[in-house]
């Protein structure tokens, strides 16, 4: 498969060559023109007829009030998160529109295979999709990418199991009455650390403010600055670690890859390669937070947009440093994290399926960037879940370059071995029929083909916790399950 790395680029598709559109992640990008060539202006794309007829069936597990209050949680996550419209998922007529909107893929459908794009659009083609054709989104998975939602989605599936996953965290401004009474709580006279890391709705590590504990909510209920833009707004206040493992004074987080490639039954891998991004400068412990809530130092983040052209290690590297014993069980309670992560998710993942009815119910796939931060008693702790993690090699040493390179891009045809027999006639004949066409499978042969060709990823099914009454499990997660067994 070929993949333009253009802002909208038209590849021919035939049924012996499979094409990739790929628009920029720059959402402010503008241009109009591509090595590949450009795409009509006013092109008509006719609508998908094929139907599935499991799209808009029902879920049985789930009673009435509890489905509509989970797909009211996705349809609020979308609407703060794009500009779909919730009533009809389809782009809005005018808010947040890209000047070369008419140019996207979501577009021009019957142009390609693989739509490889932010899930914003990529959710926008789900409903004219045929057989043979994806996209790399997966709708309700922004319930764990965005950061306020993914705290209310654990802790709903998984109650108090949530915060040894995530450090303690309170929703602002849903729950200040409740982190006012934790705050002022004995369990917090043991438990807190004295800093609070509060967050706003931006990426990049924007908006980070590190505070001293006394005056956290002060700090919490100042007005925004900017009314007119929630994105900058305060949603969420956690609990800072501040005894992170530290590797020659500095601390470090990992980034790993979790692919999501079904919803029905739940199956997701979690790549058994990553990076470890290092803080540019040491990590002072002693430090002091002065003033109400100031952005932290360079040494106290790891993100990379604050620390280009820091060290970056291969999951090998950190391996030799942890010892063999010491790394394996780290490696274990990330698997178990991340397994869990992925199965609070389910209850929104299924509601968003009822509420978009998309044309073939196995539509897409998603991967998506998970950050741990390790403390010293090697305690991994989940940061937060990127909906569309670099696949960029940048750094000024040839060498680390080369090495994020080779990482990714072993990451990146795994991941395609993963989902290839959904979009290449002819690379299974399990999965082509004799017309040459991608042939609809059940959920078992597609199982069977992606532990096939699955690569790097370990499959996370074995560790879903089916017995939690919170998830909206059915028979055929169970059947998975036991089929791994």
């Amino acid at each position: 498969a070929s993949v333009a790395t253009s802002s909208a680029v038209d590849i021919n598709r035939t049924q012996q060559h499979t094409s990739v559109q790929h628009v920029e992640e720059q959402a402010s990008s503008s241009s109009s023109s591509s090595s590949g060539g450009s795409l009509p202006q006013h092109q008509s794309i006719p609508r998908a007829t094929t139907k599935s007829t499991s799209a808009s069936s029902s879920d049985p597990t789930l009673p009435d009030k509890e489905e509509a209050a989970l797909a009211a949680s996705v349809l609020d996550a979308a609407a703060a998160d794009s500009d779909i419209d919730s009533s009809n998922c389809l782009p809005s007529s005018t808010a947040n529109k890209r000047s070369d909107d008419h140019m996207l893929g979501y577009r021009h459908i019957r142009q390609w295979d693989l739509l490889w794009t932010k899930s914003v659009y990529a959710i926008k083609a789900a409903r004219q999709l045929q057989p043979g054709q994806l996209v790399s989104a997966i709708a309700g998975l922004n319930c764990l990418t965005m950061k306020k939602r993914m705290i209310q989605t654990l802790r709903m599936a998984l109650g108090s199991q949530a915060f040894n996953i995530v450090p303690l965290s309170f929703c602002i401004p849903e729950e200040l009455p409740a982190w006012q009474a934790w705050l002022n709580s004995p369990a917090a006279a043991a438990a807190d650390t004295g800093l609070w890391m509060l967050k706003t709705g931006q990426d990049a590590g924007k908006g980070l403010r590190l505070v001293k504990t006394q005056h956290a909510l002060q700090v919490a209920l100042r007005p925004p600055k900017n009314p007119s833009k929630p994105q900058n707004h305060i949603k969420v206040a956690q609990q800072y670690i501040t005894n992170p493992l530290l590797i020659q004074g500095r601390k470090f987080h990992l980034r790993l890859w979790m692919v999501v490639t079904s919803h029905s039954p739940l199956r997701a891998y979690l790549h058994n390669q990553g990076l470890v991004l290092f803080s540019s400068e040491v990590y002072d412990r002693t430090r002091p937070v002065e003033g109400l809530g100031v952005r932290p130092a360079v040494g106290h983040v790891t993100n990379y947009a604050r620390n280009e052209d820091t060290w970056v290690w291969g999951l090998e590297q950190l391996q030799q440093q942890l010892g063999q014993d010491s790394w394996q069980q780290l490696w274990e309670q990330m698997r178990m994290h991340t397994a869990l992560t992925a199965a609070a998710v389910l209850g929104p993942m299924r509601a968003a399926h009822r509420w978009l009815q998309p044309s073939i119910s196995n539509y897409g796939f998603q991967m998506l960037g998970l950050d741990y931060m390790v403390d010293d008693q090697m305690h991994p702790w989940l940061l937060e879940v990127n909906s569309a993690p670099s696949i960029m090699a940048v750094h000024s040493d040839q060498h680390t370059c080369g090495l994020i390179k080779s990482i990714k891009q072993s990451m990146l045809g795994d991941m395609m071995g993963l989902v290839q027999h959904r979009v290449l006639p002819g690379h299974d004949d399990l999965a082509s029929s004799s017309s040459g066409r991608v042939r609809t499978l059940t959920w078992q042969q597609e199982l069977g083909l992606e532990l096939a060709h699955r690569g790097g990823f370990e499959p996370l099914m074995a560790l879903f916790p089916l017995q939690k009454s919170s998830i909206p499990w059915q028979d055929t997660d169970v059947q998975l399950q036991q089929l791994l067994q």
